[in-house]
């Protein structure tokens, strides 16, 4: 996904947040007790890809003022 950030930034990320997310849903189904595992750190991931998901967005918008 590093390489196709260059590209589709936005896309590439939301893909490896929506993958984060099912990794972490399917290891709760399997072991309910890993949900409060690791939590500030799941937490922090979390904030990483939000904070990732804005600045796409926003170079997505300059790219498209700018014709690049």
């Amino acid at each position: 996904m590093g390489i196709w950030s260059k590209k589709k930034p936005l896309a590439a990320i939301v893909t490896g947040f929506i993958i984060y997310m099912l990794i972490l849903i399917l290891d709760a189904l399997v072991d309910p007790k890993t949900i409060l595992q690791g939590l500030i750190l799941k937490i922090i991931v979390i904030g990483a890809f939000v904070t990732g998901i804005k600045g796409a967005i926003e170079a997505e918008k300059i790219r498209k003022e700018h014709n690049l």
